[in-house]
């Protein structure tokens, strides 16, 4: 069963243009989406979660294609975006109170296991929360109802790296069970690479990449070498260059490797910058 499908979404802002995004994620699986700023990766979540309508194209999530969906589909889905926060007035211990009368599943224990864990303030409002504590917040109350889906967008960003470390962690518990879904948003790649079974990469709206992340890893490498042996390659497994004066690196295809050349393991940050940019 699908967990997620997007089928076709076109979306519109001004000059932006969510372009003919289609794809679909199996229950149980991690994606991780990565793409610059203005790629349109909050306009595609908050398509997938149903807070705005896109132009174009049909949304499933969980079996449901109704966007408004009921009320108990909305407890199956958790989500954590910057856009999308507490009130002001209200602190840890207040959303805690609203929550646990919110969702069936809501287990305050948790909440206050995890708030403790990632060091939170349980105690400020909200308005008056730094931007980590607001995340921390944010990812305690989406943990604490254990949805079957779970959506965060730059949801680590604001975290120290302890904390992001801690959430890592949980995100990691969360998945082991079966029928329990993530997509992350992040310009932290190396979470994606810790925790994603998928990769989308998103550029300019357009979908420019979508493969098992182990897939994407495997074809490509980051090798260093003579810059005529470089130049000798095919220039279609040459995806991104950097002339250093003592020579070439380059992200390449696996299947170009050679001798002559250091070769190591390309990271997602690495191959996402040559894919776009053309070089490394």
């Amino acid at each position: 069963m699908n967990a997620v499908e997007l089928t076709d979404i076109s979306k519109k802002y001004g000059k932006f243009h969510l372009k003919d995004i289609t794809f679909s994620l199996e229950e149980g699986s991690v994606l991780g989406i990565i793409g610059e700023n203005g790629a349109g990766k909050t306009t595609m979540v908050k398509i997938l979660l149903g807070m705005i309508q896109a132009d174009r194209g049909g949304v499933s999530v969980l079996g449901c294609d109704d966007l408004r969906r009921t009320p108990k589909m909305r407890s199956r889905i958790g989500f954590v975006m910057n856009e999308a926060g507490f009130p002001d007035a209200l602190n840890g211990k207040d959303m805690n109170s609203i929550l646990k009368d919110t969702y069936e599943t809501w287990n305050e224990s948790r909440f206050m296991e995890i708030m403790k864990t990632l060091d939170g303030d349980l105690e400020r409002n909200y308005k008056n929360l730094s931007m980590g504590n607001k995340m921390k917040l944010l990812i305690a109350a989406c943990l604490a109802h254990n949805p079957d889906l779970i959506v965060m967008d730059e949801a680590t960003n604001f975290l120290d790296p302890a904390a992001r470390s801690e959430v890592i962690n949980m995100l990691n518990d969360y998945t082991r069970d079966e029928h329990k879904t993530l997509v992350l948003s992040s310009h932290i790649t190396n979470d994606l690479e810790k925790i994603a079974d998928y990769i989308l990469f998103l550029h300019q709206g357009e979908i420019l990449m979508y493969a098992p992340k182990d897939e994407i890893l495997d074809q490509y490498r980051y090798v260093t070498a003579p810059s005529e042996l470089i130049s000798e390659l095919n220039q279609d497994d040459v995806i991104g260059r950097r002339d250093t004066g003592f020579g070439t690196d380059a992200l390449i295809r696996t299947r170009a490797c050679t001798d002559g050349m250091q070769v190591r393991n390309a990271t997602l940050e690495e191959i996402f910058t040559a894919l776009v940019k053309g070089v490394v």
